[in-house]
């Protein structure tokens, strides 16, 4: 019987280098050095089998080190806000402006949405209004998207504020009454999700199982669509938190039938790998305010004082 062949020291080596990322790099460099100084040493061994068998351990050893610092992250990333779009649903209050300026409780939309990011935060929008929400925040960075092609697209636009970064996105005309406070995840990518709505077409989808476990995600699926075998559907609200491989993914992404690099193939690609995670079940109050004109309509109406607590997404 053929033995079975054990990973050769360049295809271990291979391996750890895989899942390195730039705050990794001294790691890498030290491995390296480690690794030529191993092989340096052959002469002291009288089998070179063993010294083969050695450097294969210790390539095998850094690869669990290596994989174990890249998942101890910090408990805080950054937040990427996206507030452009075309804003073709809301023309009949903005007049065709950006319906994150619309007024709202004595400020703004896109003031109250980003009321309680504390950490490291930017916004993502059109060139037409990059000064405008440059005065009206002006100690948080602002990236232009040069046009409005989709969720996917936008975040690629912040690129240099956190490239290859673990990240949080808050879309931007999107309020959560309770205090979303963003969590690191080791791997994959965790949603928040919102009950108690019945218009699923108007929104992105998330279907459970039994479990509770993300089975399959859907943008604006008609009734049809949806999984009979779901034990629930909730509607996806829009704040996200991504692992650092999100931004291979992204480039991934082509473009839809709406002519946009959407945001759902990005959490398909992690569900297909079995990483994408029902984050918080969210139980207060959440609205999209940019889902219709009555969405806004009504919102002003409503006592800002919600509920108010916090959550871990």
């Amino acid at each position: 019987m053929p033995l079975a062949r054990s990973p050769g020291p360049l295809e271990s080596l291979n391996t750890v280098t895989m899942v390195l990322r730039l705050p990794e790099l001294v790691l890498t460099v030290a491995f390296t050095l480690m690794f030529f100084i191993t092989s340096a040493l052959w002469t002291r061994f009288s089998s070179m089998q063993t010294l083969y068998l050695l450097i294969c351990k210790f390539l095998q050893i850094a690869k669990v080190v290596v994989i174990r610092s890249h998942r101890c992250k910090v408990s805080v990333m950054k937040t990427i806000v996206l507030a452009g779009g075309k804003g073709t649903r809301m023309e009949s209050v903005t007049g065709g402006g950006n319906k994150h300026l619309l007024p709202l409780w004595g400020s703004t939309v896109i003031q109250q949405t980003t009321r309680d990011l504390e950490q490291d935060w930017c916004i993502v929008t059109s060139p037409r209004d990059a000064d405008v929400f440059s005065q009206l925040i002006p100690d948080v960075p602002i990236y232009q998207q040069y046009e409005p092609t989709g969720i996917a697209d936008a975040i690629l636009s912040a690129k240099p504020f956190a490239y290859r970064e673990p990240i949080a996105v808050l879309l931007g005309d999107n309020l959560f009454s309770n205090k979303i406070i963003p969590s690191s995840v080791s791997q994959g990518a965790k949603l928040t999700l919102a009950n108690g709505y019945s218009q699923l077409n108007r929104f992105g989808v998330a279907s459970l199982d039994e479990s509770g476990n993300i089975f399959s995600v859907l943008e604006k699926p008609k009734e049809s669509q949806l999984p009979k075998s779901a034990k629930e559907h909730k509607v996806i609200a829009g704040f996200y938190v991504f692992d650092a491989t999100v931004w291979d993914r992204l480039y991934d992404v082509g473009l839809s039938e709406r002519n946009e690099k959407e945001i759902i193939p990005v959490l398909q690609s992690y569900l297909e790998e079995g990483t994408l995670f029902a984050g918080n079940k969210f139980g207060g109050n959440w609205t999209d305010i940019g889902v219709s004109p009555k969405s806004y309509e009504a919102l002003v109406g409503v006592p800002e004082n919600w509920s108010r607590g916090n959550s871990e997404d």
